[in-house]
């Protein structure tokens, strides 16, 4: 790391948070370090603003998130949305019509929550209920009746469409049928989930955006990822560290790859920028 880092972009789920969703005081010590030395932490994650962890926030050390895959750039402090990039809104409302005749269960995200039917939130509380997945998801979600009558009485589209499958199988054949629409970006994530979103729309596309914004130079930046969601941010920072529990192929991309989520792998790095 020849170029000093003054612009961190982190992911958040199995990278700056533990498997159980908390942060452990190493890490937060060494944010609130980092911050102090002068570099612009940014989470860079899936979820949606309002599912960033509190104690996160609490840290004092983010002017900036980049969330629901890079779909919105949110000045933190004013509340400011700086990039929005949804799906058109009839393209949202044809996937969700499509899902809907397929019985597929999903979560479609605007303006910083997620929405999703009351039977699958019912499912969530009944799987996560008293542990800090339970947490994020009660913060960020909203149940309602029917995602797609939600959404079509927006003016805009989702921002992201995130669909579960019962298997692999079924998610792929899914894939494959909405490719062929050269307006979308497919992530297939784990075994059975699919992140859909509009094509212009990445963490990396969005972390450049920021970079542009705020005048930060490429060579200047790092970022920490740990799944196929974080390639975009490989192309776009400067320097790339994947986890220690990251898939080798992300690893191996990498400029170098860190300790695990479950040690403190992103503090170990960021103490020696």
């Amino acid at each position: 790391m020849k170029s000093r880092i003054r612009l961190a972009g982190i992911d958040l789920d199995g990278t700056l948070l533990r498997s159980d969703k908390t942060i452990s005081p190493a890490t937060a010590e060494a944010l609130k370090s980092a911050a102090a030395r002068g570099i612009i932490l940014v989470p860079v994650t899936g979820r949606p603003l309002s599912g960033i962890p509190r104690a996160l926030l609490r840290l004092g050390v983010f002017d900036y998130a980049i969330t629901t895959n890079g779909a919105a750039v949110t000045e933190l402090k004013s509340g400011k949305t700086l990039l929005s990039r949804p799906l058109p809104r009839e393209k949202s409302l044809s996937i969700m019509r499509l899902l809907d005749e397929r019985g597929v269960e999903y979560e479609a995200f605007a303006e910083g929550r997620g929405y999703l039917s009351r039977e699958l939130f019912a499912a969530y509380a009944k799987s996560y209920a008293g542990t800090p997945i339970w947490e994020y998801l009660e913060a960020s979600r909203t149940a309602v009746s029917s995602v797609r009558r939600e959404f079509e009485g927006r003016a805009a589209g989702a921002d992201e469409i995130f669909a579960r499958l019962e298997n692999g199988a079924r998610r792929d054949m899914l894939a494959r049928e909405l490719e062929g629409d050269c307006g979308l970006k497919l992530c297939l994530l784990e075994k059975n989930f699919l992140e859909i979103t509009d094509r212009k729309t990445d963490k990396g596309a969005a972390f450049e955006f920021l970079c542009g914004k705020l005048g930060i130079k490429k060579e200047n930046t790092a970022a920490f990822g740990d799944n196929s969601n974080d390639l975009p941010l490989l192309k776009a920072a400067g320097t790339f560290i994947a986890m220690g529990n990251a898939p080798q192929e992300l690893k191996n991309a990498a400029a170098c790859a860190a300790d695990t989520n479950d040690n403190d792998g992103v503090a170990k790095i960021l103490n020696k920028f």
